[in-house]
């Protein structure tokens, strides 16, 4: 008779200390994918004035008087509900002018794309793909065309959708366990997602 339990463990358990050669692994992929901005973090690789906006937010977010924006070009004294990405505003906001803002923003890019590759092959991987296929998902997951034409585009928060693949893995695992670890990753990661993005809210709803 086989062990229900053992061939869950056998082929779902993967936490994040096993997991840790795959995320310097898609890390470095990332560093690679996204050279220009390792290069020079100033540098406009959007060629899109969207891009504006997240600098905006980056700038606003250290002068906020009562909830508006202060101290900016533009636009002056603007709610802070008028804000693309709630994730990256809360960033933007502990950092604080610690990381100079063009470099935490490079960072933020970079480590978003890493974080894609890395959830997608876990994804993958919990849903019983093999290890080679599984890094083809995480790389076709992690530089696919919407998040690369989000990076053209200069909407550059919505490179953060690493939640999508952890809703799918939580949900996964919540249903086989019944673990409450597991329904509060699904909970983060929708929250997460919501935050990042009313897009990429709506489309872990779905």
């Amino acid at each position: 008779m086989v062990n229900l339990d053992c061939t869950l463990h056998g082929h779902f358990n993967m936490d994040f200390k096993k997991n840790t050669t795959a995320l310097l692994i898609s890390l470095l992929i990332a560093c690679m994918a996204t050279w220009p901005l390792i290069v020079d973090p100033t540098t406009n690789i959007s060629r899109h004035f969207d891009l504006y906006g997240v600098f905006w937010l980056a700038e606003g977010t250290q002068h906020l008087t009562e909830g508006m924006f202060t101290h900016i070009n533009f636009p002056l004294e603007a709610p802070i509900g008028h804000v693309d990405s709630w994730l990256w505003f809360i960033l933007f906001w502990v950092n604080h002018d610690i990381i100079p803002i063009p470099i935490l923003i490079s960072l933020l890019v970079t480590i978003s794309i890493g974080l894609n590759i890395w959830s997608a092959r876990w994804c993958a991987l919990a849903w019983g793909v093999g290890p080679v296929a599984s890094w083809c998902a995480g790389l076709i997951f992690g530089l696919s065309g919407s998040m690369l034409n989000a990076i053209l585009e200069g909407s550059w928060y919505l490179s953060s959708q690493f939640w999508l693949p952890l809703i799918a893995v939580s949900l996964l695992r919540f249903q086989q366990t019944k673990q409450l670890k597991w329904h509060g990753l699904m909970t983060i990661s929708w929250l997460g997602s919501l935050l990042t993005s009313a897009y990429l809210g709506l489309a872990s709803s779905v």
